[in-house]
């Protein structure tokens, strides 16, 4: 591949991410403080449900290891 063909491909990508970029539609910030929290917040709550499941299942492991060991 010459270097005008390399030249000219690279030129034609640019114009199309310069293209591509002017179509972002960026939130403004009161949507994206709303929508930050909302993510935070799921992620905590799942976090939480995640950690209990996990405390129960091992207690209740132990229990059933100690329970089995005697």
């Amino acid at each position: 591949m010459s270097d005008e063909k390399r030249k000219f491909n690279l030129s034609a990508k640019l114009k199309d991410f310069k293209g591509e970029y002017k179509k972002i539609i960026w939130p403004d910030f009161k949507s994206l403080c709303k929508q930050t929290c909302t993510v935070m917040f799921t992620c905590l709550f799942f976090g939480a449900i995640i950690f209990c499941m996990d405390a129960t299942y091992g207690f209740c492991s132990n229990y059933i290891i100690n329970f089995l060991s005697k």
